[in-house]
């Protein structure tokens, strides 16, 4: 099942009861979920748990941003031993803005965070440009200039 962050309440009714043994939740964009007390966080959690999933791969092409709290909801989903007072602890303690507090933290989830750069795994070929020319009839009415006005005047009627 695909479910986007914003629908994932939605999606309760939808699953039953899933053995942990077959699941897994992969979460793409993970660091759309800095917030541990956000309604979002706490419906991912609930899914995590309705589907007694015990594999969790949070994904994401974004760094900590701001400060090192940030990580408290991955935290959540992927050690069920970090549980909410862990969380608040953590909180407290990291909820600084402070560059060198940043930095240890980065430091230390840079040992156990998997990272590749785009570079690392994209090898896309080059780009190539086509003009394609055709014939149609009547071409002068599909010139920018002729459309602006049909256009303009259609967004006043509406």
């Amino acid at each position: 099942m695909i479910v986007n962050n914003e629908a994932i309440a939605k999606v309760f009714d939808t699953i039953g009861d899933v053995p942990g043994a077959d699941s897994m939740l992969i979460l793409d964009e993970g660091h759309n979920f800095r917030n541990f007390k956000g309604s979002r966080t706490a419906e991912l959690i609930a899914l995590r748990d309705k589907i007694n999933c015990d594999d969790v791969l949070p994904m994401s092409g974004t760094p900590i941003k701001a400060t090192p709290n940030e990580i408290v909801p991955v935290l959540l989903l992927i050690d069920k031993i970090f549980d909410m007072d862990a969380a608040k602890t953590y909180n407290s303690l990291f909820d600084i803005d402070d560059v060198s507090t940043k930095n240890v933290v980065q430091e230390r989830f840079g040992k156990i965070i998997y990272r590749k750069r785009k570079a690392d795994v994209l090898d896309l070929p080059k780009k190539n440009e086509l003009v394609l020319a055709f014939q149609t009839a009547d071409s002068d009415k599909y010139l920018l200039e002729n459309i602006t006005p049909v256009v303009n005047q259609r967004f006043l009627e509406i």
